[in-house]
This record gives C-alpha cells, structure tokens and sequence, in this order.
C-alpha cells in the first residue's frame, strides 16, 4: 500500500541503504544568517542523467484512498492520473567539479501535457571525495534548498554515494506525484489545479530534466552555484500511450509490463 505523506513537506532525513545514502526530502532552508552566496555554475557536470523509465496515469482505484490508523482519517492520492519517473545517473569519467571534498547536483523534473498542465519535481545526485563529518554532510544536503522553488517544486529527494566511482550508475527511487496523499481533503481540493488529467486526459506527455545548479563543500564550507534560468534540459522524452496511460521504458522487458504495477516497476517502494 502506498503510504506517503504529502511531499509538500520538506524535511532533511537521511537514511543508508546499503552503500548509496538516499536523501529524502532533504532541502530544509537555513537560517538567514548562514545562507551561503549564490555564484554562477561552470557546464561541467559530475553525473549524466538518462531518464530510464517514466509512467503516467490514471491512479489505480485501490490505491485512491485508505484510511490511516496513525492519523484516524481517510488519506486521499493527491493526484488522480500521477506520475512516476526513475532516473539513471552516472558517474563521469575524469571529472571532479573544484577541488571539493563533496558535491551535490541539484536537478528539476517537470512533467508537461499537451493540456497545459505540468508537475515539479526536484532530486539530486551526490558524492564525497574525502571523509567529512556528519554535521558538515547535513549542512551539505541542507544547503542545496536555496536552489530550489518550494512554490514550484511538489516533491525532493535525493541519492548520495560516497565515493561513487567513475560510470557507475544507480537509479534513482520512484520520483513524481504517486503515492502522495494527504488527510486535509480541502487541500486535496487544491491540488487538483496540479493534476495531470485536471483539464482532460491529454494527449501528449513529455518528461524534462533540468539541472538547477549544485553545491560543493571544501573543508567545512559550503558553496552554491546556480545554473543559468533558460539553460536546455539535460535529458528529455516523449512518453508513448500505453493502456490507459503513457508510458517510456528502458528498464523494463516489454513481455513483462502487462505483469507489473506500472507505477512501480522495480518494486523499489
């Protein structure tokens, strides 16, 4: 059952899991006083980006609401035709951005129909080139909240690998609007201006992927780096229409789909 709490929130939990740190909605903004400087980003970047799966449509009807013991209310999915984007990221040979300790790419996922209608999503890719402690790697993570709009941007999340070597990859986790609910069914009201199908069932889907710019950390300081507004996407497709939604695929066999939950095809959730 998917159970997560609407991701409006933005909160700077992080968790192992197995060598690869995952940063769940990591970007909480610090205090005023110790927001560092903003500089221009060079184009180079530490990770190539592929997008290797994505799947829109409609939310399956057991999944449109359950009813939580925790808050003793009935949760409602936030959006009524979702989404759910994995991206592939790679480790790019001789490439080491300054002479950081650490760094973090922050990239922004928007997700557009034909309609009108598009999602914002954030997550970011990280790695350490040097033992850092534990307070440094959460003004690291934290650090990054400056390059994101929280009034555009639905959901963050991240993964961090230390010591990530050159083309490896790793995919991210489930990305996009399914599995969010939340118990406040006004709110839920509201939301549904950001829902995929709010103007129709479209046509058309295609999935972007921009990088917003990253944050570097040399021995104890942070530094931020923004890209340019109008820079290209970094990766882009066309989704195709596939059952009752749409649908690109690089991950999954295709004689398997009809065997999976499209949202989930990795069972990674």
């Amino acid at each position: 059952m998917m159970s997560k709490i609407n991701k409006k929130v933005f909160s700077a939990t992080v968790f192992a899991v197995i060598t690869t740190v995952l940063i769940v909605s990591l970007f909480l903004a610090l205090p005023a006083s110790t927001q560092p400087s903003i500089k221009q980003a060079v184009p180079e970047s530490q990770f190539n980006i592929d997008i290797a799966y994505a799947y829109v449509g409609p939310v399956p009807t057991d999944k449109e609401s359950y009813f939580s013991t925790k808050y003793n209310q009935t949760m409602i999915h936030d959006s009524k035709y979702p989404s759910a984007v994995f991206l592939n990221f790679t480790r790019v040979p001789g490439i080491q951005i300054g002479s950081c300790d650490a760094v973090i790419q922050v990239y922004g996922i928007k997700v557009t129909t034909d309609t009108g209608i598009a999602e914002y999503h954030a997550w970011s890719a990280g790695t350490g080139y040097a033992t850092i402690a534990d307070e440094d790697f959460s003004t690291l993570t934290t650090s990054a909240s400056k390059l994101i709009d929280r009034n555009l941007y639905r959901s963050s999340g991240g993964t961090f690998s230390f010591n990530w070597t050159e083309n490896k990859s790793i995919l991210s986790k489930t990305i996009g609007s399914v599995g969010s609910y939340t118990g406040n069914h006004s709110y839920a009201t509201d939301l549904s201006t950001f829902d995929l199908s709010s103007k129709g069932i479209p046509n058309e889907v295609t999935v972007a992927v921009y990088r917003l710019g990253y944050v570097t950390m040399s021995k104890g300081e942070v530094t931020l780096y923004q890209d340019a507004i109008a820079e290209k996407p970094v990766a882009q497709v066309e989704l195709s229409k596939y059952d009752t939604g749409f649908l690109y695929n690089r991950i999954v066999p295709s004689e398997q789909l009809g065997q999976i939950d499209l949202f989930h095809p990795k069972n990674s959730e």
